[in-house]
């Protein structure tokens, strides 16, 4: 919104848009990502989608709205799918006896996340005076998650 300088309508656009590209993404990826070998193929591409929408909304205030908007695009698709795919792996990887604690551990750390993700990237904000904190945080944060899923793949031999 400040550094595109958009009206809150299209700022309120662009988190409709966010918000119904994540359910139509979550059905798209938790139904696709039965079809790859192992779920931290999926979860590795979404990973890298993720790192993109920081990198495109980092940049998008030197680049122009079209790096915003594919940002959003990519962030609808990426994170808000993501605890759904993390879900089929527990499913998967887990045995039946483990399953309900190990979903219960991803979803803390899901909702976690989601509670406090807003004021700390907000702190950041108010702190740093900008947002490149907070994007880079993001970036930093899928970087994270795309290792993780390589290192799993790895043991798989």
């Amino acid at each position: 919104v400040e550094g595109l300088d958009m009206s809150l309508v299209i700022a309120g656009l662009a988190v409709s848009v966010l918000g119904g590209l994540g359910v139509v993404s979550r059905i798209a990826w938790t139904s696709g990502a039965e079809r790859f070998s192992h779920p931290s193929a999926p979860l590795a591409i979404i990973s890298v989608m993720g790192a993109l929408a920081g990198v495109l909304l980092l940049l998008a205030p030197e680049i122009g709205i079209g790096a915003f908007w594919l940002g959003v695009v990519f962030a609808g698709m990426s994170f808000v799918a993501w605890s759904g795919v993390a879900m089929l792996a527990v499913i998967s990887e887990v045995s039946l006896s483990d399953a309900g604690r190990t979903s219960g551990i991803v979803l803390t750390g899901f909702f976690v996340g989601h509670t406090i993700s807003p004021v700390v990237f907000g702190f950041s904000v108010d702190v740093t005076g900008g947002y490149g904190l907070g994007w880079t945080t993001v970036m930093a944060l899928a970087v994270v998650g795309l290792a993780v899923c390589l290192a799993w793949r790895r043991t798989l031999g």
